[in-house]
């Protein structure tokens, strides 16, 4: 299998459980990091609740009622003297009031619905229990950040990512390379990786820019195995330092065998351009493989379109390059209570 085919494979099969995990998974974060996604669980399906009425009235024909005076006896929705018989005899109950909604046991109302009650730490909204924010973080969306300042980077890059609206219009996927779309994509593909690196790192990657998208596909085939032991980590509850061990380890080894089969100068426009922007060496010993898969994807992503401004239209490369996106906007690390 070519390294185009692995790339197509690896995001295509990556990308929709990375925003799933952002969503449903349970896993307890064992590493510090400036945002995390709040952990939560289902409560199950809502029920309708029971309609009753209080203690001190009494139920007729869908209503609650005052209760008939002593001396007089319910008869519809009058109240009519005991053993008298007169039909005209009576007095009215007054206007009738509707029912309550009351959930039973210990489930508790949302929305008209009756749920479990959430357990401690938790708060719920709707068939979700949320994890409450931690101390030293504010709530940022579905997740929780050090500052506003991290909470707008963190939800900026989710909410301009090209690849989440393709993937709210999967149905539209046959438009993806056609003539218009790709002269879009390719007028942006500048702007856009300068919008996210800075003016000085793109330049530097444009200087160079066939040997950075030849590292940027060969880091994104290297980086596949990491990835999905992450999210099965991540899906299973399995986050512990020795697992995040593992996956670093794993992925220091998938970029240094890049680095070999690209010595040279592609493997240095690459290594420059990743640490003009800060992130350091590629190599470095990272303690955080969430930080790790974010930053590295981030500049596959922008190697490859700005390296596909000079190719012909591919739609299934396109496709898959924009899902890069999701993988770095959403990897990040679930806050377990």
């Amino acid at each position: 299998m070519n390294i185009t085919s692995r790339f197509q494979i690896f995001i295509a099969s990556i990308c929709l459980t990375v925003l799933n995990i952002a969503l449903t998974s349970n896993a307890t974060a064992q590493v510090i990091s400036d945002f995390y996604w709040s952990n939560s669980y289902g409560r199950g399906v809502g029920t309708i609740p029971d309609l009753t009425c209080p203690s001190d009235k009494e139920g007729i024909a869908g209503l609650c009622y005052e209760p008939c005076k002593d001396g007089t006896k319910a008869e519809g929705t009058h109240c009519e003297d005991k053993g008298k018989g007169n039909k005209k005899d009576y007095e009215r109950f007054g206007k009738g009031t509707a029912k309550k909604q009351v959930c039973q046991g210990d489930k508790e109302m949302d929305a008209g619905l009756c749920y479990q009650e959430c357990r401690n730490g938790y708060n719920g909204v709707g068939p979700v229990c949320w994890g409450k924010t931690p101390n030293g973080y504010i709530k940022c969306g579905a997740g929780f950040a050090k500052n506003q300042s991290i909470c707008a980077t963190a939800t900026t890059a989710m909410t301009t990512s090209t690849a989440v609206d393709l993937a709210f219009g999967m149905a539209a996927v046959s438009g993806v390379g056609s003539a218009p779309a790709c002269a879009a994509n390719k007028a942006k593909a500048v702007p856009a990786a300068q919008a996210k690196l800075g003016a000085k790192v793109v330049a530097e990657m444009l200087k160079n820019i066939f040997d950075v998208a030849s590292v940027s596909y060969a880091l994104a085939a290297a980086i596949d195995g990491p990835v999905r032991s992450l999210v099965e980590a991540q899906m299973t509850n399995n986050i512990t330092p020795e697992k995040l061990k593992k996956i670093t380890e794993s992925l220091q080894s998938g970029i240094a065998q890049v680095q070999r089969s690209h010595a040279g100068k592609a493997w240095n426009s690459f290594e420059e351009a990743f640490a003009a922007k800060g992130a350091g060496s590629i190599g470095a010993q990272w303690a955080d493989p969430f930080y790790a898969v974010r930053t590295i994807t981030s500049f596959i992503n922008t190697g490859i379109s700005l390296g596909m401004m000079t190719q012909p239209c591919n739609p299934p490369v396109e496709l898959a390059n924009s899902m890069l996106s999701v993988v770095s906007a959403y990897t990040w690390p679930v806050y377990g209570q």
